[in-house]
């Protein structure tokens, strides 16, 4: 799955890049933020977590100082720990967002932009639970939005840029040995580079 998505990002970068030179990769990293859980076992706890995005832009139709943008986001939390009264819950859980969308960017040197787009999920739970024995949690793959925007400083005579940006991602619930469990919201508050070509 993560080989499919290299190399099918891959393939969309180059052929935009060749029909439009505006164009940006941006590398940012930050703290995921998900609100606690529900289940009828009680409430599950999840751990800020540390994640790290690339994203690729490219504009679609100039709107003079502005711009609406193709992006292209992939975003990776490596472990996001959990805290919970039931100890069949994995441990912990890997995730990866790929939400393809759409960005309105103003301005020129100080850019404010909103972004939203729609795509999947994949989690993977840890194989081991809270209680130390083996999880019967399965990876799994759901469907997945996003909405947010941001602030970009890009200096006129530099290709490198600095960004700042808020994303909320909307998800289907992450099998973690939880029956019923309630929990779709996560929220990316991250910082970074852009380099423009």
């Amino acid at each position: 799955m993560r080989k499919f998505i290299v190399v099918f990002s891959l393939v969309v970068m180059m052929g935009f890049h060749a029909a439009a030179q505006k164009s940006e990769i941006g590398f940012v990293v930050g703290g995921k933020i998900t609100p606690d859980g529900t289940s009828a076992f009680g409430t599950t706890k999840v751990n800020n977590a540390f994640p790290f995005q690339v994203n690729y832009a490219t504009q679609l139709i100039p709107l003079g100082a502005g711009a609406l943008e193709l992006n292209i986001p992939l975003l990776a939390v490596p472990t996001t720990e959990i805290q919970s009264s039931t100890l069949f819950t994995a441990k912990s859980y890997s995730s990866l967002y790929f939400t393809p969308g759409v960005r309105l960017r103003l301005g020129t040197t100080f850019t404010p932009y909103v972004e939203a787009g729609v795509g999947f999920a994949r989690y993977g739970p840890n194989s081991t639970t809270l209680g130390g024995f083996p999880s019967g949690a399965r990876s799994s793959t759901k469907a997945a939005f996003d909405v947010g925007g941001g602030l970009d400083f890009r200096p006129k005579k530099s290709p490198i840029g600095f960004r700042f940006s808020a994303t909320e991602f909307y998800s289907g619930v992450p099998d973690l040995g939880i029956p019923k469990l309630n929990m779709h919201n996560n929220v990316l508050l991250a910082g970074g580079i852009v380099v423009r070509f």
